[in-house]
């Protein structure tokens, strides 16, 4: 018996929805640099049972296997940490700090409960381990097609979420044969299951490491629901897509000819703004339903120490106060772009504006400089409003090529811009958005592309 079903079986129930993915930043974290992950597992064990000691077991070998999981993978003083960790291969020890719970429930609704509260609880860095493992014994659930809910949060640290969704995959895979024979010999048995994660996320469509030397991002078509983005009690959906560099060339291009002023960040606002006016009004959709965020977060000295230079978030102008249209479109990237160069260098006290203003443009044309572990990623993201008058979001851990091989990642914020090639993220409120806006946007945007390109071309 597995807990992993067969490829075939996926698409029919049970086995893995990716449910949760979502990073939590309130002010006191900021200071800390406290980002964390939360992903939910649903899995149908078909007969036999999970207890702690199985659970435990389990944990112990995974550890042992995941230097990701141990503490040595702290980037700043080892020795300031150290003392709050236990070596996660030493099964007595193992329970010392209770980050694996494991609870029974009858009420079908109490796992997303759970998972709401793991999103919104945060790490203490003085005592926490870097992860958390939470498992849900659903009892007498026939109208469900699971019967287990696995919900792992992890520092960021751990990692982005394809290396959550791979640990998890992991987990469930050692589960799997302690159920099946709870004196499984772990140790001497070196495969646990045929079935990995890259097998999991291959059937997905779901792009995992690197493919011909090129960025994962390049190639990017994630497939998978995302369930449970969380900003203040609101739940969104997310999807990525790409404009191919080629036509990314011709718009820069293009907003060369227009203004020496204009930034590739400023193209990023405009076609969102542009697209989503759009879609408000051929939908109907009142403003005040949605909110334009564009964030910026900085990283000094990444890899060395584990504190943010500096973090901000602020609300940019509403396309519909500017009457932004086709006509217009550049002008407002100047616009944009000027106001978010500014609003940085006015927020944020970094060398590395003491350069030029070359020097920031290099860094959102991905023409960094590897000498110094610098960065900066501009990200725009389409929310739904929520009952704040500001939300505060952080664009996930900037990371740099020459640190981890690729340069960032994004949660329900939207856009990087990768080897050329921007990568979006749309996400949406499902209470107000469906599928149909989703795709509509997508298709919005695409066609603002092609009409830019197109008038600038005559």
């Amino acid at each position: 018996m597995s807990l992993i079903q067969p490829i075939s079986e996926l698409n029919n129930y049970q086995m893995i929805r990716k449910l949760g993915e979502s990073e939590c930043l309130y002010d006191h974290e900021v200071i800390h640099g406290n980002l964390y992950l939360t992903r939910t597992f649903l899995v149908h064990v078909k007969k036999g049972d999970i207890n702690m000691n199985l659970a435990r077991k389990a944990c112990s070998f995974w550890c042992s296997k995941n230097p990701l999981l141990k503490a040595q993978i702290f980037r700043s003083d080892l020795s300031k940490y150290d003392r709050y960790f236990v070596k996660y291969d030493n099964e007595i020890l193992f329970e010392k700090f209770k980050n694996v719970k494991l609870i029974t429930s009858e009420d079908e609704f109490e796992w997303k409960e759970l998972m709401d509260r793991e999103i919104v609880t945060p790490f203490d860095l003085k005592k926490d381990p870097l992860w958390r493992l939470l498992i849900i014994k659903l009892l007498n659930q026939k109208n469900l097609e699971f019967n287990y809910a696995f919900i792992l949060t992890t520092q960021h640290t751990i990692g982005d979420g394809r290396n959550i969704f791979t640990l998890g995959i992991e987990f469930l895979n050692i589960l799997s044969k302690l159920v099946e024979d709870e004196n499984f010999n772990l140790i001497e048995e070196s495969k646990i299951s045929k079935f990995s994660a890259e097998d999991l996320i291959e059937s997905k469509k779901f792009i995992f490491g690197e493919e011909k030397n090129e960025n994962i991002f390049d190639n990017l078509n994630r497939g998978l629901e995302c369930f449970g983005d969380k900003l203040n009690g609101q739940h969104g959906k997310m999807e990525y897509f790409k404009i191919p560099k080629e036509k990314l060339e011709k718009l820069k291009l293009i907003m060369k000819n227009h203004s020496r002023h204009s930034k590739l960040s400023g193209i990023i606002s405009g076609l969102i703004f542009l697209g989503q006016k759009n879609i408000m009004k051929k939908f109907n959709i009142k403003q005040q339903r949605c909110q334009f965020i564009i964030l910026a977060s900085v990283r000094e000295k990444l890899g060395i120490d584990n504190s943010y230079g500096g973090v901000f978030s602020s609300e940019v102008n509403q396309c519909l106060d500017f009457d932004l249209n086709i006509n217009n479109f550049w002008d407002f990237v100047e616009k944009q772009s000027l106001e978010l160069h500014d609003s940085i260098r006015k927020n944020l006290d970094i060398k590395i504006f003491e350069k030029t203003d070359e020097s920031w443009e290099n860094i959102l044309q991905n023409k960094y400089d590897e000498g110094f572990l610098n960065g900066i990623i501009s990200n725009l993201g389409v929310m739904s409003s929520t009952s704040s008058d500001k939300i505060k979001v952080v664009e996930h851990y900037v990371r740099m090529p020459a640190v981890y091989g690729r340069i960032s990642s994004t949660m329900f914020n939207g856009i990087s811009t990768v080897n050329g090639t921007l990568c979006w993220a749309i996400s949406y409120n499902e209470k107000y958005f469906t599928k149909k806006f989703q795709t509509e946007l997508i298709d919005e945007i695409n066609g603002i592309v092609d009409t830019l390109i197109s008038k600038g071309e005559k």
